[in-house]
């Protein structure tokens, strides 16, 4: 064969393969544009609008993951060459039904953030659980996403005792510290390489070794030798909370840095526990509701006792609230010696006086007798179910709109604005809790000198089933509360993106919380469906770019809001020309993708 004709039949098959590669990548779409790699998005299970899992022949399963692998149609409506998520950040701004109230809505200076993540080996995320343990956020569990980052919008500020779990059975404990329209940050590594081993000695002031000190650290306990000495072969790095109990001595409370991947020597860290002092609370009477009186016992102000002797020396979470029984007394142990302030609280009775200082001595029998009278304002009521009949046991809420400011004012702080020196819950000036009697009657303590414009009023029924709300005056007053079943109402919020022929990468935060990252199919609609009703204050950011600069829109219950959205073109056709396949993710304003494994290729 001549050397002409072999060019020619080269030339012949390349223009061949060529033809069955347009048609191959460009699925029949009529377009010059080049056709990327396909990105396997998280979640593909969800077919694309208008596929026919019929459609497509026989079904093909990963050979990685053994699940069911896309179809080239599928994979042509994920593939994506677009750099940059598109970020949706959804706050409820005001829940549904407020709108005339005259007051501030429910939880109105609930603003602090918190953003974290937790990652293992390679920056791998773990999902986990973060579990609000004391402070004025207790009970408050945060779930993350795959990849192990969480967060909320919606924190009262304050100190607070957080307990972080792995499904795998790792954990940690730290102490965070919210502020009001500011945002935190909690990142852990509990990768085997960033584990710290740490070792110390307990001692008392005289240098002798205690033996049987009880040290609790990042969520595991350990007892002290006869040397004294205590270990901790796995630590996760970062600020550390200690606590140390012993018998006679006062309980210690610390927060220390520990390095990644350090050893800390016993040499280098040591405790030196102080002499406890006991404190007897004996209640006089029993005023009001029936049940024990809830006592707190905080340092002055909010802050620290002993300063001297470290920023937190005492762990004031982990005996409030004490309980005392009409005509009882119980003792608390433990104590550490200065100032304190002493409240207690009951539904339909005040403390006489309300607040008490006073200084705990070593040596001396330290005792505090509790006085209740009945609440010169109180809120009674009885509550009724679905069916008209009064209800036992229903669960009743009164809380202040302004939690943490009622609560500040209730400790005698001047500026509530401040974040106290000790971890201190919401205190029941702020919210209040008691169930109906046989009769479903109830009654609540209501402070109008800490509170000026009112409560909200929440009532549920035993089982959840029923619920009501309103809102309620600080004047004396006698309610009846009829129960309306509780319905799943959540409306739809639709953002629409024409003239998308690519999947396009998207993170969404609702309240804080990050969904798991997903890439949208080309030409389909971003829909987030079970909004509670209400005004949501809606952001979007697609990298530098502020496509919505914060709108307030109004979901409704089972209706669709729609909002146009306009996209930038990189963000539509990618940054390349040549087809390359550009990874999803990547740093953008306000995402640390250090720890999710993401690149930031170019």
């Amino acid at each position: 064969m001549s050397a002409s004709k072999r060019l020619l039949l080269v030339l012949l098959v390349l223009l061949l393969g060529g033809g069955v590669a347009t048609i191959w990548f460009g699925g029949g779409r009529e377009t010059d544009r080049p056709s990327p790699k396909p990105v396997q998005a998280p979640g593909s299970s969800v077919r694309p609008k208008g596929l026919d899992a019929s459609q497509g022949g026989e079904t093909r399963l990963d050979s990685v993951t053994g699940l069911e692998a896309p179809t080239t149609e599928q994979a042509a409506t994920t593939q994506t060459t677009v750099k940059y998520p598109l970020e949706v950040h959804l706050d409820l701004a005001q829940p549904g039904g407020f709108e005339d109230s005259q007051l501030p809505p429910p939880r109105g200076d609930a603003n602090a953030r918190l953003k974290g993540s937790v990652h293992g080996s390679k920056g791998v995320g773990m999902p986990c659980t973060v579990t609000f343990t004391a402070g004025p956020n207790l009970g408050r569990v945060l779930q993350s996403d795959s990849e192990g980052r969480f967060g909320a919008s919606d924190l009262y500020q304050g100190l607070s005792f957080v307990r972080i779990e792995t499904l795998g059975g790792l954990s940690a404990e730290r102490e965070i510290s919210l502020r009001q329209l500011s945002q935190s940050e909690l990142n852990l590594d509990l990768s085997p390489r960033a584990a710290a081993y740490v070792s110390g000695s307990v001692k008392d002031l005289s240098g002798s070794p205690i033996e049987g000190a009880r040290v609790r650290m990042d969520g595991s306990t350990t007892l002290t030798d006869i040397n004294g000495e205590f270990e901790f072969p796995r630590v996760t790095p970062g600020k550390v909370p200690v606590t140390i109990e012993k018998h006679g001595f006062a309980r210690a409370y610390q927060v220390f840095h520990v390095a990644f991947g350090r050893a800390i020597a016993r040499d280098k860290l040591t405790f030196t526990l102080h002499p406890g002092v006991d404190l007897e609370l004996r209640l006089e009477a029993a005023v009001g509701s029936p049940g024990p009186v809830q006592v707190y016992i905080l340092p002055i102000g909010g802050r620290s006792v002993g300063t001297g002797l470290g920023a937190h020396t005492f762990p004031w979470h982990e005996i409030n609230p004490v309980l005392v029984h009409p005509g009882g007394s119980t003792l608390i142990e433990g104590l550490q010696e200065g100032h304190i302030t002493i409240l207690a609280f009951h539904p339909g009775a005040v403390a006489s006086p309300p607040l008490v200082n006073m200084k705990l001595i070593p040596g001396r029998k330290n005792q505090h007798l509790i006085r209740l009278r009945a609440a010169p304002t109180s809120l009674r009521g009885r509550v009724l179910g679905v069916d008209g009949k009064p209800i036992r046991g229903a669960r009743v809420r009164l809380e202040d709109p302004q939690g943490s400011f009622a609560s500040s004012r209730a400790m005698g702080q001047r500026r509530p604005d401040l974040v106290t020196g000790a971890i201190t819950p919401l205190l029941p000036a702020a919210v209040q809790e008691t169930t109906t009697d046989g009769a479903g009657r109830f009654i609540l303590t209501l402070f109008p000198q800490i509170t000026a414009k009112g409560y909200y009023l929440t009532v549920e029924s035993p089982d959840g089933s029923a619920r009501a709300v309103r809102s309620v005056a600080p004047a004396s007053a006698e309610v009846e509360v009829q129960l309306e079943p509780v319905e799943s109402r959540g409306g739809q919020l639709t953002l629409h993106m024409g003239g998308r022929y690519q999947g396009l990468p998207v993170e969404l935060t609702i309240n804080g919380k990050p969904e798991d990252p997903r890439i949208l199919p080309a030409e389909d609609d971003l829909e987030i469906d079970g909004l509670e009703p209400g005004m949501w204050r809606l952001e979007v950011w697609w990298h530098e770019d502020r496509l919505i600069p914060g709108k307030q829109l109004r979901i409704e219950a089972e209706r669709e809001t729609r909002e146009n959205l306009v996209l930038p073109l990189p963000a539509v056709e990618g940054p390349s020309a040549t087809g390359v396949l550009e990874p999803a993710g990547g740093k953008t304003k306000g995402l640390d993708t250090s720890d999710s494994g993401s690149s930031s290729g170019g």
